[in-house]
């Protein structure tokens, strides 16, 4: 039998240490901008992203950028997120400096779900023999290929180790289910 343990330290790291007495320095020059002096004690400034799915990433974006523009972003000790926030915070993490290139990678995230593509054909295939299994929605659906092309890229490491064919994460499965129910319903209203 395999003994488990959770290891709980009343202390940073030395690593973690290290890389908050850094940032706390960064605050600081951020905060002396903006006319606010601190001596010792950096306040704790923390960004929260929610979840929510593809609305959180842009909510969470669109945050950022406008810290960026009032000068508060380099005030922040703390960026966290659940869920479709950690999307953004995934995709940002990839590029060094993030923080000063937030517009720029804002941007060019808005470009490519502006400008995605997909295949109808096979859009509309998957639609249809999903309707006769179970309930969908549009929403769902919508989601489904918007949501399945950004974990393609961005999770490209994670993705590629699942078997696609077992129809991949379990979150798909679920999309799928919750999709069913308006595409049935339409397919029925056509038939």
């Amino acid at each position: 039998q395999v003994k488990t343990e959770v290891n709980v330290l009343k202390t940073l790291s030395k690593h973690e240490q290290s890389a908050t007495a850094s940032r706390k320095e960064e605050v600081k020059r951020g905060l002396a901008k903006l006319g606010i002096q601190c001596d010792d004690k950096v306040p704790n400034i923390a960004v929260l992203g929610s979840g929510g799915g593809l609305r959180a990433m842009i909510a969470l974006y669109g945050t950022l950028v406008e810290l960026k523009k009032c000068n508060l972003l380099d005030c922040v000790m703390y960026l966290l997120g659940v869920s479709g926030s950690t999307w953004c915070m995934s995709s940002i993490y990839k590029t060094e400096d993030w923080a000063n290139k937030i517009e720029i990678l804002e941007k060019n995230q808005s470009e490519k779900l502006v400008q995605g593509q997909w295949n109808l054909i096979k859009a509309k295939k998957a639609v249809l023999e999903a309707a006769r299994e179970e309930n969908y929605s549009l929403t769902d659906f919508w989601s489904y290929f918007i949501i399945l092309k950004m974990k393609l890229k961005y999770f490209d490491g994670v993705t590629e180790a699942v078997d696609m064919s077992l129809s991949g994460l379990w979150g798909m499965v679920e999309v799928r289910k919750a999709w069913r129910s308006v595409v049935h319903e339409v397919v029925k209203g056509r038939t």
